[in-house]
């Protein structure tokens, strides 16, 4: 772990909420269901995520299976000009300076409901700031950081730009 790591993981424990702490009925659930596990999903075709340790392996099979997510397309590996049809986009863990080249390019044609998964968002400064770079694209309207994991939602539901700081135990 990095100094920068360990001091952002010092400043995610002390602003992260559980789900008494927000006041959107999406994160609620999102805690209450997915995060805190307290409906039992049953995950039958779980997806491998190479290089992901096990946990978050499973809170992603989770939340695809939770919102039944069907298209998931790894960026760029699977890059194409069309993504307007995808669930998940799950942009390149080891590439950061690719996330806000591929926000511009993807980000202005997500269908609604698409969620985007960033992984190791705190890992180092420059993951850092392109995540907080990507989560400021004019489309983003949700974002929500659980620390190694950073997710974005694009729903019509969502009326303003909301961040929030989720308590997951590692």
């Amino acid at each position: 772990m990095t100094i920068h790591a360990f001091i952002e993981y010092l400043k995610y424990r002390s602003k992260a909420k559980g789900r008494h702490g927000t006041h959107s009925p999406f994160v609620y659930s999102f805690i209450e269901d997915i995060v805190q596990d307290r409906k039992k999903i049953s995950i039958n075709n779980q997806i491998e995520f190479p290089g992901l340790p096990l946990q978050y392996t499973k809170l992603l099979n989770r939340i695809i299976q939770y919102y039944n997510y069907k298209n998931i397309r790894w960026l760029p590996a699977e890059q194409s000009d069309n993504v307007k049809d995808c669930d998940v986009i799950i942009l390149p863990p080891k590439e950061p300076m690719l996330w806000a080249s591929l926000a511009n390019k993807h980000f202005s044609t997500p269908k609604n409901d698409t969620a985007v998964f960033v992984l190791n968002i705190h890992k180092t400064v420059l993951y850092s700031n392109e995540w907080n770079r990507i989560c400021n694209h004019p489309e983003v309207l949700m974002s929500i950081d659980l620390y190694d994991i950073g997710l974005l939602f694009f729903k019509k539901d969502f009326k303003e730009k909301q961040h929030f700081i989720l308590k997951y135990k590692i």
